[in-house]
């Protein structure tokens, strides 16, 4: 138990710690540890400042580790961003949506009628 504290302890002192690497075995036991966590909060504590909290810092903590075990693979911490890849491709494509028709008829057809 001592063991598994001390580790779990190292990824939250390291939490703003871009630089070096981190295997896989501390990866996979801050995830497991903070699902664990979240869980017993949102049981005793409900949805409460103190999740939000918790929720904010891990997240946080994960990003830095998520960048040192790409490190670790020999990747760049920066392909962490295209996570935001597909929010971008949802914001590109509902505006795009809201494009107004092309005039006259194009390659697809003629311009349908108005909705009535």
């Amino acid at each position: 138990m001592k063991k598994w504290f001390a580790a779990y302890g190292l990824i939250f002192y390291r939490y703003l710690d871009y630089r070096g690497r981190s295997p896989r075995s501390e990866l996979w036991n801050f995830i497991i540890n903070t699902l664990l966590i979240q869980l017993a909060i949102h049981v005793f504590a409900g949805k409460s400042i103190v999740s939000f909290i918790f929720h904010i810092v891990a997240m946080i903590a994960l990003a830095a580790l998520i960048v040192r075990r790409f490190h670790d693979i020999g990747y760049s911490g920066w392909y962490l961003l295209a996570i935001f890849v597909p929010f971008v491709n949802f914001i590109a494509l509902f505006v795009l949506l809201f494009f107004k028709s092309a005039p006259g008829e194009n390659r697809y057809g003629p311009r349908p009628p108005p909705a009535k």
